[in-house]
């Protein structure tokens, strides 16, 4: 093998090194970005359910405050009924 064989080989090796080199990269970027985008919709999920946790309480405090005002409503009406 002639010495401008071995020299363009090793060009050739060391070109595809590079392009390798930025493949990596690139698929590193990608999983970077993947991996973002699953923790943000994680963190979104979270946040929804909170929520959902806080409506569910507060539901129930309107549901059991608007009992409670039926019992006195109730109340109130026998006792001037009863009057």
């Amino acid at each position: 093998m002639s010495a401008s064989a071995r020299s363009c080989r090793s060009l050739d090796a060391g070109r595809l090194r590079g392009t390798y080199g930025l493949a990596v990269a690139g698929y590193d970027a990608a999983v970077e970005a993947c991996n973002q985008t699953v923790v943000g919709a994680v963190q979104d999920v979270a946040e929804q359910v909170a929520s959902l946790k806080s409506l569910a309480i507060q539901q129930a405090s309107a549901e059991h405050a608007a009992a409670s005002a039926d019992r006195s409503t109730a109340w109130s009406t026998r006792a001037i009924a009863a009057a």
